[in-house]
């Protein structure tokens, strides 16, 4: 299918490409210089309004067209940081002169991601964050991606240096799959785990043109999953944004976090590299772009080997177990969830555990001076000696992070080119390439070390200024990935004998001399054991077990993992704004279509006969939208309602309703309401997950994954007996109120205020229980008591709500001051002994300040300094439970312009202050980060 679809896409882009079009040449001809100076601004970006065609400006601000379309029409002209304007023209003109002004850096800017269609930020009917090109130019952190972390209520987990995952309004996860993230319009979740992947595998640094944030549901206009919030990532065109551009940027990062003996990060080098290239052809009819981008870097320790994984019934106790208790499971070791105990007592155990003693040649000597060499009265004497030690509980094997991973690296590399092609002055195509691959750490319930996973897209699009058409393909690549957890699991299984053998064979000289052993000799057998069986000793035992572990395929002996799985995607909208006057009116839809396949290793796509089946999951939605303007164009009320259906569960509709009203001489005061619905299907690990973990079995909840299974409608119990009546896993709904004013006082001051509340129905988490009967299935056979943890909907509402201030002053010079404040909330009616509590894992209380300059002060030297500051609180996921402490952040960077290099060079630091801290419970120490950049620009002005 895949190949069928490659052709499909290029034949539909040959096809456009062929059209031609013929229409009365209108030539233009001009210089667009800035306000201020006089001097001819580069890569000025003209079009004829209303259509596609257009060209920008050279080196000297200079430009040339020649436009098929009837006179009169009108030019827009804009240029970030610039005040937009129009010309009309009435005909050929060789002498147009445009001076633009440097604009409002508070206002002005237009966004599509709230409504589908253009519109001024400041009147949008909801909540809206935006990154600009000069935003994350001069963004402080190393990654322009984590300069989402100072936007209003944006809160960020890191499960790796390279891999962040953005959240808004509670119930993070570092896999956030309550999120869209779209790239271009296409969704960047791994197909398998619908996971978003950051920027690991995105757009570069070099190519992003814009970012907008859109917390809260979309549901309505942009379907499942879009449920608290959407992020778009929007790349430059190869038409507006022509010529060379390169970054270089190295520095170190530094963090001396270490507890029990645990390896320190120290200091370690990082780099960046890319690379864009873009040039227009055929009079501004044809264009493409290249862009290339490798990072390197060594990723943060997850080394917090002193603290106990907690469940969520024990996460509140006051004390806990600690190193060296049978008990304690250390919180970045693997292989420590579950207890070793020793039954010595018994005859068959012992007799076990002798035999392989006395086939050890260490006990050769023995064999032959104290028997005679007779293994069977050895075998014997030695096992009654062992029985008198009865039942010991050793210490639990545990395999550090740091000696698992076979390498640190963090790093990732993007290639990707576009060709666009302008079918006539109002229509475009394009056929887009996109591959990222790299290495990283991802958490969900367990850690899994990413290693040179790819993922990849093609895409056709055809749009006009009223309508597109796109369809594109993402597939997945595992690489070398692994479960960590899995690697220490079956490492601890393997070298078990091995650690007991020795622990007895430690105390074997006092036992058959008929003494009992002291408690310092216990300690000694225990202490010897252990080591035996880690890392760093002369043989090298655990070392080559790991790697054996490592490079097998999960449920099969190892902890490696296969994701061979595809998405397909198609959509339209269409937008009657040139047919229909009295109101706007939009319509789309789009068809979705998961192909899965993990070979059994993740999900459940074993039919019996060793056959696995890939799994193949459709859906589609419908959706309308009116809006419609009164009071002179100060009132705009928009309606929409939307239809989606999964094939595996029932349609869901749902409408939203929003009204602004602009207040002010300068429409400059924006008051504005909106009511929300949104739903999101369970993700395709929530409908077919069959995967073996520390906390149970992870199991797919739709009744075609999880009835084989005998779980459901009172088939489990929890770990007080008590029986759960599970019912199969549905779609999470959501009703949504939001208030807001956003608004500009003395064009000085931008305020912004938002309060929401949230109630979600049918809320999706999982929940440990019991099997109550032993079965058989394809994936193998389990016994009554067995652990699973399946998908659930929680019988009660759960409700958040919060509230957002953010406050810009324009000062003189150009300095700005930022500021915000975000605090959320949720409630539910459970009892917090219920075994089934909400994950809400967001700081109830956030700040972020932020001080700027862009060459007001000194001509051509630019800064920002940016601080953060989260409260404590409470981590839950599969993985563990555990606080959050609080922590602050500081950024800075400082820029300075050569023009006549046309480069930019940046030196900046991260997290300033010497104060590590991490995320989320089981993520890294996130340290310090210093580095310099040059940037290079062919348009830089």
């Amino acid at each position: 299918m895949m190949k069928h679809l490659r052709k499909l896409l290029f034949s539909i882009f040959v096809c456009l490409l062929s059209t031609a079009y013929a229409q009365a040449q209108v030539t233009l001809s001009g210089v667009v210089k800035d306000n201020k100076t006089g001097e001819g601004l580069v890569g000025v970006n003209i079009v004829v309004d209303g259509t596609v065609q257009g060209t920008t400006t050279k080196a000297d601000g200079s430009f040339s067209m020649s436009v098929s379309q009837p006179t009169p029409f009108k030019l827009k002209i804009s240029y970030i940081g610039y005040a937009s304007q129009t010309v009309d023209i009435t005909g050929s003109n060789s002498n147009i002169q445009v001076s633009l002004k440097e604009s409002n850096s508070l206002i002005g800017e237009v966004v599509v991601s709230a409504s589908r269609v253009e519109e001024k930020i400041l009147e949008s009917p909801v909540t809206i964050e935006k990154m600009d090109i000069i935003a994350i130019k001069n963004t402080a952190a190393p990654d322009f991606y984590d300069g989402l972390a100072n936007l209003k209520g944006v809160h960020v987990n890191k499960g790796s240096m390279n891999f962040a995952s953005i959240n808004t309004r509670g119930f993070a996860t570092i896999s956030n799959v309550r999120m869209v993230q779209l790239m271009d319009g296409m969704d960047n979740a791994a197909p398998l785990l619908n996971f978003p992947t950051g920027n690991v595998v995105g757009i570069s640094e070099l190519d992003m043109e814009s970012m907008e944030l859109v917390p809260g549901a979309a549901s309505a206009l942009y379907g499942p999953n879009a449920f608290n919030g959407i992020l778009m990532m929007n790349s430059k065109s190869p038409f507006e944004y022509q010529g060379l551009s390169v970054l270089v940027k190295g520095g170190v990062a530094t963090s001396n976090t270490a507890k029990d003996g645990a390896t320190a990060y120290g200091t370690q080098p990082l780099y960046n590299t890319s690379i864009r290239y873009a040039k227009s052809f055929l009079k501004d009819k044809l264009a493409f772009k290249v862009n290339f981008s490798l990072s390197q870097a060594q990723d943060w320790r997850s080394n917090d080997y002193v603290t106990h994984r907690t469940d969520v019934t024990t996460v509140r106790n006051e004390t806990q177990p600690t190193i060296g208790d049978p008990s304690f499971d250390g919180l970045n070791s693997y292989g420590d969830e579950v207890p070793i105990v020793a039954p010595f007592g018994t005859a068959s155990f012992a007799n076990t555990v002798a035999l392989g003693i006395i086939n050890n040649p260490a006990f050769a000597a023995t064999l032959a001076s104290q028997f005679g060499g007779n293994t069977a009265l050895a075998q014997g004497v030695v096992a009654n000696g062992l029985q008198s030690l009865g039942t010991v509980p050793l210490r639990r094997l545990g395999y550090k992070e740091e000696d698992m991973l076979e390498s640190f690296d963090a790093r990732s590399m993007k290639i990707s080119a576009a060709l666009h092609y302008r079918i006539t002055p109002k229509i475009e195509a394009s056929f887009s390439f996109r591959r990222g691959s790299g290495s990283s750490v991802y958490q969900g319930g367990e850690r899994y070390a990413l290693r040179d996973f790819t993922q990849t897209y093609y895409k056709a699009e055809v749009k006009g200024a009223n309508f597109f058409a796109r369809a594109y393909m993402s597939e997945t690549d595992d690489g070398d990935s692994y479960n960590m957890t899995a690697m220490g699991l079956l490492t601890t299984s393997t070298l078990a004998p091995t650690y007991i053998g020795t622990y007895a064979s430690a105390l074997l000289p006092t036992l058959l001399a008929g003494g009992t052993p002291t408690a310092e000799q216990v300690a000694a057998a225990q202490t010897a054991a252990y080591a035996a069986v880690q890392p760093g000793t002369s043989n090298g035992l655990a070392e080559s077990t790991l790697k054996t572990v490592r490079e097998g395929v999960f449920q099969r002996g190892g902890a490696g993992f296969i994701d061979n799985s595809r998405l397909y995607h198609a959509e339209f909208n269409y937008n009657f704004s040139d047919m229909i006057d009295f109101a706007e009116i939009q319509v789309g839809g789009n068809y979705r279509q998961y192909d899965l396949f993990s070979d059994g290793t993740v999900f459940n796509e074993n039919r019996g006969n060793g056959t696995f089946e890939r799994i193949k999951i459709g859906e589609f939605g419908v959706y309308t939208q009116v809006s419609k303007k009164l009071l002179k164009d100060r009132l705009k009320i928009t309606a929409s309602i939307r239809f989606d259906k999964n094939e595996n569960f029932d349609g869901q509709i749902t409408p939203r309703a929003s009204l602004v009203y602009s207040a002010g001489k300068e429409r400059e005061h924006n008051f504005r309401a909106s009511f929300q619905t949104g739903f999101r299907n369970p993700d395709t690990q929530a409908q077919f997950i069959y995967f073996p973990s520390t906390s149970g079995i992870l199991l797919g909840s739709t009744k075609a994954n999880a009835e084989q299974y005998g779980l459901f409608q009172g088939g489990a119990t929890d770990s007080k007996g008590n029986t759960v009546n599970l019912e199969f896993i549905q779609p999470e709904q959501l009703t949504a109120f939001e208030v807001g004013y956003k608004g500009l006082i003395a064009n000085k001051v931008l305020i912004d205020i938002n309060g929401y509340f949230n109630q979600y129905n049918n809320f999706m988490d999982q929940q440990t229980v019991f099997a109550k009967s032993a079965g058989t299935a394809p994936t193998g056979s389990w016994t009554a008591g067995t652990a699973f943890r399946p998908y659930i909907n929680s019988k009660v509402p759960v409700n958040s709500q919060g509230l957002g201030i953010g406050v810009s002053y324009k000062l003189p010079k150009n300095f700005i001051i930022t500021g915000n404040y975000s605090a959320a909330l949720f409630s539910a009616d459970i009892d917090p002994d219920d075994e089934f509590q909400i994950a809400f894992n967001t700081p109830g209380d956030r700040y972020k300040f932020g001080l700027s300059n862009r060459g007001g002060l000194v001509k051509n030297l630019g800064f920002s300094i940016n601080y953060r500051w989260q409260d404590r609180f409470l981590w839950r996921s599969a993985f563990g439970h555990g606080y959050i402490p609080a922590y602050g952040v500081l950024d800075a960077q400082v820029n300075y312009k050569i023009k006549s290099l046309k480069s930019i060079v940046k030196l900046g630091a991260s997290n300033i202050g010497n104060n590590d801290y991490r995320t989320s419970f089981g993520a890294p120490f996130i340290g310090q980060m210093y580095y310099l950049s040059i940037t290079f620009d062919q348009a830089l002005n």
